[in-house]
């Protein structure tokens, strides 16, 4: 291989259909346009494949239309390229799936660790993986190797098993597993823990303070396990670990990749970076250097998901440090070698080519269905009832919340209550005076009043008002009151009041399907709390954000 083509091997980029003078787009997040759909091979994409020959590319939502669209497309990038790439995603299960219906949506990770079954988990990676593999995307990121033991943590939450290390362990082991049994390569991040920070590493770069006889014990864990488990890819956090390396976040630390990675836990696969596009490393650091830095450190893939120019600079960056002796051609080969034992370990040159014919057999299959099912009806979780309220009594009911899983939980409770008078009232994410009002007029003389309540996603155009939601909660705890918290199960540390409150940690279909048995009494509350519930904080102001024009994802 040429110079140009082994650095191309440790890229992998993602691409739009927007031009590269516009704002790079921060996929979901608060202040960012709607993304143009880019279904098929575009100019962007094209240059990533035949001038730059990437090693891998991402698919973003905005690349995703069906399931046989991603297959098509999946035959066509591997057509244009010398070596086959990694086709790539992020389906980790609950909200961070690329992937969607008709896909099986599985519940994600903290539903999984209520639950407390790591055959679950391995049957749930294997689906998944079957169905990835069937459109040609052969490199999942996921699963979510962090210990969520931080209540306040903006971006993982439920995309941990938990907060207790051996569980999540144990997790992370049977999810590697399950992956690598339907065909898919597992990447487990972000390497050595986003777990305990308040800080959302897409929008600042967070520290952790804690000494190494802590991360030994909590954060290391699971990727212990992962390596022991045989992931061929490990992700890594842009984020400062003080006992390690108070200097340089992991993804640019020498001590961390090389040293704490490769020599202490003594792992061989493939190291890929979180997206080096996150304000975290952009803000303090500059692609272009922080490109160089991560390679010096270790990494073997730098991943940027969103903007040709800077993938333009991150190449040109690396490629300009060689040819001046910054870093050794040998260094470059030693990731380029690393790179191509994992293509050829999974056979890629071999899985060029997908049947898309074959597509509609495996995904959402019957059997993979009935492992989502499974999952959610085992997960919700009866935290406290002290006032008796789980089954739901006869009678008219009000579910009031988020307007679009506030009326699929009435659509499952009619169907389980056929006749009753069942009642949705939207709130939020703003809890206007008219929405505030709406619902206490659904809740005024109803037989049971079904809340659900979530917290201020960060990616979201108005974030939730957690503030007004607990407000609410608290005032309607004077009735026949039970609240669901649909994503993070902390909700209840801000009105603590409350006599009954469930935890489903995700908002699936599956998952307010069976919130909803739950409630009628269907079937039985299985679940077990993965996490702690401390006392509850000052709630924060949330009409303090930034400027998210100005974010760099």
């Amino acid at each position: 291989m040429t110079l140009e083509e082994k650095v191309g091997q440790m890229l992998l980029f993602g691409w739009r259909a927007e031009d590269e003078a516009a704002p790079s787009p921060s996929e979901g997040y608060p202040g960012t346009a709607a993304q143009t759909a880019a279904t098929s091979v575009n100019a962007h994409a094209r240059k990533l494949l035949t001038e730059w020959k990437v090693g891998g590319v991402i698919l973003m939502g905005r690349n995703v239309e069906s399931p046989t669209q991603v297959a098509r497309l999946h035959n066509d990038v591997q057509a244009l390229c010398d070596v086959p790439v990694f086709f790539s995603t992020d389906q980790e299960g609950g909200h961070v799936c690329r992937m969607k219906t008709p896909f099986t949506m599985m519940p994600g990770a903290m539903p999984l660790g209520a639950t407390g079954d790591e055959q679950l988990a391995f049957q749930a990676a294997k689906a998944v993986g079957e169905e990835l593999t069937a459109i040609g995307v052969n490199l999942d990121f996921a699963p979510d190797a962090d210990v969520n033991n931080n209540p306040d943590n903006p971006i993982i939450g439920v995309r941990s098993y938990g907060a207790d290390p051996a569980k999540v362990a144990g997790m992370v082991a049977a999810q590697v597993k399950g992956y690598l049994a339907g065909g898919a390569i597992p990447c487990a991040k972000h390497f050595p823990g986003h777990g305990d920070t308040a800080v959302d590493s897409h929008l600042g770069l967070a520290t952790i303070p804690f000494p190494m006889e802590r991360l030994s014990q909590v954060e290391l864990v699971p990727f212990q396990a992962a390596i022991a488990a045989g992931a061929p890819f490990i992700m890594t956090a842009h984020i400062i670990f003080e006992a390690l390396d108070p200097d340089r976040p992991a993804t640019l630390s020498p001590k961390i990749i090389n040293g704490l990675l490769r020599e202490e836990l003594g792992f061989r696969g493939v190291v890929i970076t979180d997206c080096m596009e996150m304000k975290g490393i952009v803000s303090h650091y500059g692609i272009a250097e922080a490109a160089v830095m991560a390679v010096e450190a270790g990494v073997d893939i730098c991943a940027a998901c969103h903007t040709p120019s800077r993938q333009e600079a991150v190449r040109n960056a690396i490629l300009d440090a060689v040819r001046s002796g910054r870093i050794s051609e040998s260094r470059i080969d030693e990731s380029v070698a690393r790179i191509l034992a994992c293509k050829e370990a999974f056979r890629l040159e071999a899985r060029r080519t997908v049947d898309v014919s074959a597509v509609p057999k495996v995904v959402g299959s019957e059997a993979h269905r009935a492992v989502e099912r499974e999952i959610a009806r085992r997960s919700v979780t009866l935290v406290k009832d002290e006032a008796g309220r789980i089954p739901l009594p006869v009678g008219r009911i009000a579910v009031i919340g988020p307007k679009d899983p506030a009326e699929a939980v009435v659509k499952e409770l009619s169907a389980l209550r056929p006749g009753a008078e069942i009642v949705a009232a939207a709130v939020g994410p703003a809890f206007t005076d008219d929405e505030v009002a709406a619902a206490r007029s659904a809740a005024k003389d109803a037989a049971a009043v079904v809340l659900l309540t979530k917290h201020k996603e960060p990616w979201t155009a108005v974030p939730q008002d957690e503030a007004a939601q607990a407000s609410l909660a608290n005032e309607l705890s004077s009735g026949p009151l039970v609240v669901a918290a649909i994503r993070n199960p902390y909700d209840i540390r801000n009105f603590p009041g409350v006599p009954t409150y469930l935890a489903t940690m995700g908002y699936t279909a599956a998952s307010l399907k069976a919130l909803a048995e739950v409630l009628t009494g269907a079937i039985a509350p299985q679940g077990r709390l993965p996490v702690s519930l401390p006392d509850a904080p000052s709630l924060p102001d949330i009409s303090a954000h930034e400027d998210t024009t100005k974010w760099g994802f």
